[in-house]
């Protein structure tokens, strides 16, 4: 089974649009726990992603209780011309 199969099995969705995952699910292995958080990742902007509207977004990573929560943070606000001078 591979990180992302894990992770798959154990996300859930939480309300306010977030993903998320028991702290204890990357617990299993030290040396797994970075290729779980990878997968973490990965299926988080798959899924929050999906029905997000274009631009660019933001990942906010948080514990909530015995959770870790991904959401989209919203666009970042980003000057069109970033050296233009009035």
């Amino acid at each position: 089974m591979t990180h992302k199969d894990h992770m798959e099995r154990f996300a859930r969705r939480v309300p306010g649009g977030g993903i998320a995952w028991e702290n204890s699910v990357f617990a299993r292995d030290e040396h797994e726990a970075g290729g779980l958080l990878d997968a973490a990742v990965d299926i988080a902007w798959e899924r929050l992603l999906a029905g997000a509207r274009r631009g660019r977004a933001r990942l906010d990573i948080n514990r909530q209780g015995r959770l870790l929560v991904f959401r989209l943070a919203g666009p970042t606000r980003e000057p069109e011309l970033p050296f233009a001078r009035a």
